[in-house]
């Protein structure tokens, strides 16, 4: 077997150090827009059942609380003093029981001998907060909304020359890992069309047209107007869940494919570089 030149030896130790950079830049741009993309559906999950789970888990606290109370009541009754008929009936005329009193709801306890006591749980009523106008955690997701749309647009873009440079290395140093290398890269370009605000870009259209980010105005007039049909859920949902998961999945493709490239490529590179040239 033939061994190649040192010379040759070092330019594709250059070339494979090249592919290991565009591999790890690749990394940062791919996890940056998909916590851009997470941040996204995660500030429409907040918005749309942010107000839902706190009223749950407010109701689940006083509901312990009024639970914890009741054993403790049960457990450690308060001494009542024991009175004569003539001096309750002293005391019933001089204070007159008024005309409304205020009454709780009870709560069975059930004492099994040789056991503690035991309280069966009842719900009580919350009462009902106020409506407001606007959306739940609106000053976070203010803040969050744009920066996660800047973060995701640059980083795709960087994303797509990432992958533009991968190709013209593997094929410039010949090493093979070409066909995952371009698959990547047309998958980012996938990627960027549904990130892409087209509806800047073609204003006035008949048709919305729908990009994986969102801001603040469109997020409130989607939970204005709720859903009602079958069609309206679909659009709905579409629009602000299915649009930045169909995004997530083209860019961890094209991780995947790029990936797939570099393993390629290092199967083939390795062994002449770690062999010994006499």
């Amino acid at each position: 077997m033939e061994t190649q030149p040192r010379s040759e030896l070092t330019v594709l130790r250059d070339y494979f150090g090249a592919v290991r950079a565009v591999r790890k830049a690749r990394t940062i741009f791919l996890i940056v827009v998909l916590l851009s993309l997470l941040t996204q559906v995660s500030g429409y999950c907040l918005a749309r059942w942010g107000p839902r789970l706190e009223r749950q888990y407010q109701e689940y606290r006083e509901q312990r609380e009024f639970e914890v109370s009741s054993l403790r009541s049960a457990a450690f009754p308060e001494p009542t003093t024991s009175t004569s008929p003539s001096t309750r009936s002293l005391a019933s005329a001089a204070s007159p029981v008024p005309e409304t009193q205020t009454t709780t709801e009870p709560v069975a306890i059930v004492a099994r001998p040789g056991e503690k006591v035991i309280a069966i749980k009842r719900r009580l009523p919350v009462a009902s907060r106020p409506a407001s106008a606007a959306i739940y955690r609106e000053d976070i997701i203010r803040a969050v909304l744009p920066l996660a749309r800047f973060a995701g647009l640059a980083c795709s873009g960087l994303l797509i020359m990432t992958y533009l440079i991968g190709v013209n290395i593997c094929l410039a140093g010949r090493m093979g890992g070409v066909c995952h290398a371009t698959s990547a890269f047309f998958w980012s370009v996938v990627l960027v069309t549904l990130l892409f605000p087209w509806r800047n870009l073609v204003p006035g259209s008949m048709i919305e047209l729908p990009d994986a980010f969102f801001t603040l105005a469109e997020l409130q007039h989607g939970l204005r107007e709720l859903p009602h049909d079958r069609l309206s859920h679909i659009l709905h949902y579409g629009r602000f869940i299915l649009w930045p998961v169909f995004a997530m999945l083209a860019a961890l493709v094209s991780g995947v494919r790029f990936s797939l490239a570099y393993r390629h490529v290092q199967r083939a590179v390795e062994p002449l570089i770690l062999m010994k040239v006499v």
